[in-house]
């Protein structure tokens, strides 16, 4: 049967998605990328005028700057909205029938209860099904 985690694990679940760097590295990634290919084409942005193609070796030592620009833009916002990013779209439960559905941002249930994320939740098994297998295993 599905259990409500405590607030403490609670806090702590929502903690770890806060802190979680692999959104802000993967998107770092890709842009540090993109941005050291298009400086190789010549553009380095729209401040800067059009510069003639490089080649990609020599324009390569710019990419560990590109990164760090990015990555800690990223993760020091993701860290001061105070709020667990969105992009993993957690499942969710309903707290009344105990429904389990895909993120959505409705959190109401056809049921009349309200929908929360399935994180904040633990499966215990029954007792009655642990006994059954203790029986079984003696």
């Amino acid at each position: 049967m599905w259990q409500r985690k405590t607030p403490e694990e609670i806090r702590r679940v929502d903690r770890r998605l806060r802190f979680s760097p692999l959104f802000s590295l993967g998107f770092a990634l890709f842009a540090a990328t993109v941005m050291t290919i298009a400086a190789s084409w010549g553009f380095w942005g729209y401040l800067v005028p059009p510069q003639p193609p490089q080649p990609l070796g020599r324009v390569l030592r710019v990419f560990p700057f590109f990164f760090a620009f990015m990555f800690l833009g990223l993760y020091i916002g993701q860290i001061a909205r105070r709020i667990p990013k969105i992009p993993d779209r957690s499942a969710m439960i309903c707290v009344r029938c105990k429904q389990i559905t895909d993120y959505t941002t409705d959190t109401q249930c056809p049921c009349g209860g309200h929908r929360e994320l399935l994180a904040h939740w633990t499966w215990v098994p029954d007792r009655d099904q642990q006994s059954a297998r203790v029986d079984k295993i003696i």
